[in-house]
């Protein structure tokens, strides 16, 4: 058991490390976006050292100070229920991410192993216990009792000693059950996209839900019996399910401990072990089912259209038109593309609509003031934009053997570049029209002038972030899979900073000119600054794409090379 464990750990090491050399087949710049890459994930390690070392003195010093009688028991354990409550929301949402985002784990080349599923099983889940996620909460847990030791309690020490090992097991077999389950579901790739269409729509609408909440929390709390609210008031509020979760079964048997209540607390830690029990089991029917269970890629079939006609558009060769349209299809079929493009105007609707309804109740005179609706249009547009950021600055690798098919068509580096823009432009166009529609809805009074500015302004940062956005893709390229979440789906790390930087560097400018020709000049003077912006920025479009197309001819390799990963 020990050996397969350290056979375990020393196997995800050398993922790691392999992850971070990459091939030799790569020119300078590549080397050095990996070393970038290599930084920041040295840099994500030095800050979880921060959280770590805090639980750990936390939980040293509250078994300490709970122990000896100092601070009452009740505060601590409360504060130690709702990180432990913390922690398993943690692992709920977390494995659900790690499904979405990455590919596909290669878990079933194991099989191939002399190993029985059981206890293969089981080595996953006790290396699982070495994820940052779990391993943050593993220190509070094994040194309160060890506070409690010091204390002079060992009874109490002994117990919640136990009591957290057993918890930490709960906390496995949820990471695992939840890890294995959703493997098993993303094997279907159909099911797999709506799966996650839905749980990032229900992840982002849970800010709505707690604005809500915070609202009628903030009315109830100005009532006359609302009072002062203490420990045993909250215990006495919690609903009668939420007696059975782990962090609350944990909190009871730590506090009948402390009060000598032994039946009590016995009672908690069978009924935790049930629960880690029960887990475990479920662990293993998904872990079974996530091996076995074979990966499937219906693809959609499409009736032919045999008398279609190839779209023209005036200034574009047929090659950059088809480019153009391939480089759509990709996008807006994908589960990244979808979320990127569609949900932003909606949700600002949305959003823009429950903010309102809550000032309106608690500042009715900052409420009764207009809101302007084309500065609902820009700060909406500057949001869509931003969401964008996974099509836009990784277009020469987020269509995989797509760019390899084109880079061997005769098409020319012009071509391909100015495909790839009409497509960036098209996106960003679907997408500020969501936008308008929800500003329109929101705020449909103003000056028709500064809603056409808006539109002006909205035209300058897109003309001038598009060749931008072409340049950052081809010279970081990023091996990327749009149907997948996160870190699998997003374009390289310094593609994303500079291009977040660049976004908002060149929202200033518009954003600056259209204020300036307002005060100074009215609306009629914010339109003609926006407009003589655009025409600007239509002119270094000209030039940053033909410098464009050069750096695709020098790094048709590179580009090539990228597509084909996996």
């Amino acid at each position: 058991m020990i050996g397969f464990v350290r056979a375990f750990v020393w196997f995800r090491w050398r993922v790691l490390v392999n992850t971070l050399h990459g091939s030799r087949r790569r020119d300078r710049l590549e080397r050095l976006a990996r070393i970038g890459a290599l930084v920041s994930r040295v840099f994500g390690a030095v800050l979880m050292i921060v959280p770590v070392t805090a639980l750990s003195v936390l939980g040293l010093v509250g078994g300490i100070v709970v122990g000896s009688g100092t601070v009452p028991a009740a505060p601590v354990l409360l504060a130690l229920r709702g990180m432990l409550l913390g922690a398993l929301a943690l692992l709920i949402l977390v494995p659900m991410g790690r499904a979405a985002h990455g590919g596909a784990t290669g878990e079933v080349r194991f099989l191939l192993l002399p190993i029985r599923r059981g206890m293969l099983h089981l080595v996953e889940v006790v290396a699982g216990l070495g994820d940052p996620w779990v391993a943050i909460f593993i220190p509070p847990q094994l040194l309160f009792p060890l506070g409690l030791a010091l204390a002079g309690r060992g009874a109490p020490a002994a117990i919640a000693a136990l009591a957290g090992l057993v918890h930490l097991a709960v906390l496995a077999a949820v990471a695992s059950t939840l890890t294995f389950s959703m493997q098993w579901l993303f094997k279907d790739r159909r099911r797999a996209e709506t799966v996650t269409i839905v749980a990032v729509v229900a992840l982002s609408s849970l800010g709505m839900v707690s604005l809500f909440v915070d609202d009628w929390i903030g009315g109830s709390a100005g009532e006359p019996e609302a009072g002062r609210i203490t420990v045993e008031r909250f215990n006495r509020s919690l609903p009668a399910w939420t007696r059975v979760m782990p962090s609350e079964l944990y909190g009871a048997a730590l506090g009948s401990a402390l009060e000598r209540r032994w039946g009590w607390s016995a009672a908690a830690l069978l009924a935790l072990a049930l629960e880690a029990t029960l887990l475990y089991r479920a662990s293993t029917f998904a872990h079974e089912r996530a091996l076995t269970v074979p990966e499937t890629s219906r693809a959609r079939r499409r009736r032919a259209t045999g008398s279609a006609r190839a779209l023209r558009i005036p200034g574009l060769s047929p090659g950059a038109v088809a480019v153009a349209g391939a480089h759509l299809r990709v996008v807006l079929r994908s589960v990244r593309g979808k979320l990127a493009v569609y949900p932003v105007g909606p949700m600002i609707l949305v959003s823009g609509w429950a903010l309102g309804g809550i000032v309106a109740r608690k500042a009715p005179l900052l409420g009764a003031v207009p809101l302007d609706g084309h500065l609902v249009l820009w700060f909406g547009a500057l949001i869509a934009i931003l969401s964008l950021q996974p099509v836009l600055f990784n277009q020469f690798a987020a269509d995989r053997g797509g760019l390899t098919l084109q880079l061997l068509a005769p098409l020319s580096e012009r071509d391909l570049v100015l495909g790839k823009a009409v497509a960036s432009a098209a996106l960003i166009g679907i997408t500020l029209a969501l936008v308008l529609v929800a500003a329109i809805v929101l705020a449909p009074h103003g000056s028709p002038l500064l809603w056409v500015a808006a539109l002006a302004g909205c035209a300058a940062l897109s003309i001038t972030l598009v060749p931008v956005a072409t340049i950052l893709s081809v010279l970081f390229p990023k091996p990327a899979d749009l149907n997948r979440m996160g870190k699998a789906g997003n374009p390289h790390g310094l593609a994303s900073f500079l291009g977040f930087v660049l976004t908002i560097g060149l929202a200033t400018p518009a954003a600056l000119l259209g204020a300036i020709g307002l005060l100074f000049l009215g609306p009629l003077g914010a339109l003609a600054l926006n407009l003589a912006w655009a025409l600007v920025g239509g002119v270094s479009a000209w030039l940053l794409f033909r410098g464009a197309a050069r750096l695709v001819d020098a790094r048709r390799e590179s580009l090539a090379l990228a597509a084909q990963e996996s």
